[in-house]
């Protein structure tokens, strides 16, 4: 799959959209909803572990958003009618979905890796020492909103 496909796909799809809303639903939890128990920044970026086992909490409410948008974007060419025009195309109907899980794959991690990019680095300007033991849980928890997601897309 080259990047000219990608760039394609993330322009048309609703890879972008399921982004925009998984990035701004759990920054939308952790700021602005006063008098939550998971509110406040000192508890979620008061130290690195705490940050990637904060966001991976968040995961609670942002997996089932992944798999509805996978799927949603899953019936993407049902829905537009042109099943049989695709069909008669020479490029087999695998690398339509490799590109299309691979745009909304990318668009779902990334907004999730945002929101740990912005809980480092308030707890590095709070703590001031850097370590990596927290990456590998924020690591799974971007691998699996993106298996959600292509999970929705198979579903759908």
């Amino acid at each position: 799959m080259n990047s000219r496909v990608l760039r394609t796909e993330l322009r048309r799809s609703v890879a972008p959209w399921a982004g925009l809303v998984l990035l701004s639903a759990p920054l939308a939890l952790l700021y602005l909803i006063p008098g939550m128990w998971w509110t406040g920044t000192a508890r979620w970026t008061a130290q690195w572990t705490s940050m990637a086992l904060w966001t991976r909490s968040l995961l609670i409410l942002a997996w089932p958003v992944a798999v509805g948008l996978g799927a949603l974007q899953g019936l993407r060419d049902h829905r537009s009618g042109t099943a049989e025009l695709l069909a008669s195309t020479p490029r087999p109907a695998r690398h339509r979905a490799a590109a299309l899980a691979g745009a909304t794959a990318v668009a779902v991690a990334s907004a999730f890796a945002l929101v740990v990019l912005v809980g480092a680095v308030q707890v590095l300007a709070g703590t001031g020492y850097p370590h990596f033991g927290w990456l590998p849980i924020s690591l799974v928890g971007a691998l699996s909103l993106a298996a959600g997601a292509v999970l929705g897309m198979g579903v759908g």
